[in-house]
């Protein structure tokens, strides 16, 4: 476990504001703990989550899906799902070919969220 990156904190912080919703009510800020998935280095990522110790935690409902253009030009899209206790649960992100993420798009840069 290691603690949310800036970059990583701002874009989700980005996609609750477009989807028109806090993260913050689902246990987002600036000290979360993270865990990287193994996923090829595409950025996945699944949250800690205190409310849910001690029980088996489950995928529960997507909070926001969506998608953006690495800095190659190559699509990605992402879904931030939160857990059977409202908690977020991960952020799962695909390159469409499979490669490592380059980077999370910078603020200002187009992101398509729903």
């Amino acid at each position: 476990m290691r603690l949310i990156t800036p970059a990583e904190y701002d874009f989700l912080s980005r996609v609750a504001r477009a989807a028109g919703k806090s993260l913050h009510d689902v246990g987002l800020s600036a000290g979360t703990m993270v865990e990287p998935m193994a996923d090829g280095g595409m950025g996945s990522l699944r949250f800690a989550a205190p409310a849910c110790e001690g029980s088996q935690r489950r995928l529960g409902e997507v909070f926001a899906e969506g998608a953006f253009t690495d800095r190659d030009g190559m699509p990605v899209s992402f879904s931030v799902n939160l857990d059977d206790c409202g908690g977020l649960f991960e952020l799962d992100i695909w390159r469409v070919d499979f490669k490592p993420l380059q980077s999370l798009p910078p603020e200002g840069a187009v992101v398509t969220v729903s």
